[in-house]
């Protein structure tokens, strides 16, 4: 019976003894490559590290609307879309044969109201002139009621004299206004470009299609003043960046962004219309002149930019409860290094401390 009370104790004992030795610090084991695949590995460097957005735009030339002066009806157009013309070309030119017929019959009125005129006003004087005649008559042997009469006879032809002639002014104005209208219509029923360039294409003008005063009826393009237009950026990027430039071609090009009115671009946004943000291309000097209309160009801004800084790509840098850290080779082996980052972009990260230039890191 003793020995049966001995078995549960030893039992207890070798429980005890066994926790005790699954307690024990264990030697970290050493972790090995994944099979098949090769560690990439990258050098620590000083570079530039910044963070760039781009927009899409397009070189676009300045664009003039064209228009008569006077309505009127096309008699001949001299020019086709795609077409160069020369500053002072002829484009297109107005009827003018109703314009001469009506100028004529106005110039007949005018010299016809003009003798009417003068002929009433003869008369009219001459009356003024045979009453003072009388009156000086009258001063001489007539009453004082008769001379007061006759004074006053005068008086009311002399107003009558001098309300024709305002009369016959206005009349005279109005005539000769549409005369100059007249005559402006006839200098300027011809549409001549303003500058060098070449006709955009648009709603094609015809003989015989009536037009508008100041109607635009055709787009003239200076290729000589290129500007960039394309996707709309929100003026706070452009306020926080470090850089701003566009990527035409092999090339990069120094712009400077067009003030955009605050009223017109909320017109535009309550109408529904494209709002388009406009540089203009300021150098450099050397390569503005191998820029053409309709190429593609990428607006790039800058920011965040780090001169000088020492950089890895940043799969290579970790995280974990500790804090940042980079595996840095050593004698072929993987040594973990704690590391103080800076400024991070997705593909480089700066190191602040903790790596020096030249190491080698390992990469995911």
């Amino acid at each position: 019976m003793r020995r049966k009370r001995w078995i549960p104790v030893m039992a207890l004992l070798a429980a005890l003894l066994a926790g005790c030795t699954a307690q024990q610090p264990q030697p970290t084991p050493q972790l090995q490559e994944p099979v098949g695949i090769l560690p990439d590995t990258a050098t620590a460097y000083v570079g530039e590290l910044y963070n760039m957005m781009s927009f899409d735009s397009a070189v676009v030339p300045y664009v003039e609307e064209l228009a008569f002066t006077t309505d009127g009806i096309i008699a001949a157009v001299y020019c086709y879309p795609g077409m160069e013309v020369e500053a002072g070309a002829v484009l297109a030119e107005l009827e003018i044969a109703d314009i001469e017929a009506r100028l004529q019959q106005l110039e007949t009125e005018l010299e016809h109201t003009r003798t009417i005129n003068e002929y009433e006003n003869t008369l009219l004087q001459l009356d003024i002139e045979m009453l003072q005649s009388q009156l000086r008559q009258l001063q001489q042997s007539g009453t004082s009621q008769e001379i007061a009469l006759k004074e006053n006879e005068i008086a009311q032809k002399q107003a009558a004299l001098q309300q024709k002639r305002a009369m016959q002014e206005l009349e005279l104005q109005q005539m000769q206004q549409e005369q100059k209208k007249l005559q402006a219509a006839l200098e300027n029923n011809v549409l001549r470009a303003p500058f060098s360039g070449r006709i955009l294409a648009g709603e094609v003008l015809q003989a015989g299609s009536r037009v508008k005063a100041y109607e635009p009826v055709l787009l003239l393009a200076d290729e000589s003043k290129l500007y960039l237009s394309g996707a709309f950026i929100k003026e706070g990027y452009l306020k926080v960046a470090d850089r701003v430039y566009a990527h035409i071609g092999a090339d990069q090009y120094e712009i400077q962004m067009r003030p955009m009115d605050s009223q017109e671009y909320l017109a535009a946004v309550l109408a529904g219309k494209t709002v388009n943000t406009e540089f203009d291309l300021v150098g450099p000097e050397n390569l503005l002149s191998q820029i053409e209309a309709g190429q593609y160009a990428a607006i790039c801004i800058i920011t965040d930019y780090v001169e000088n800084a020492l950089l890895v790509p940043t799969q290579a840098v970790l995280q974990d409860a500790q804090g940042s850290y980079v595996y840095v080779e050593e004698n072929g082996a993987h040594i973990r290094r704690t590391v103080k980052v800076g400024q991070t972009t997705d593909y480089l990260t700066q190191i602040l401390e903790g790596l020096q230039e030249g190491e080698v890191v390992y990469v995911q």
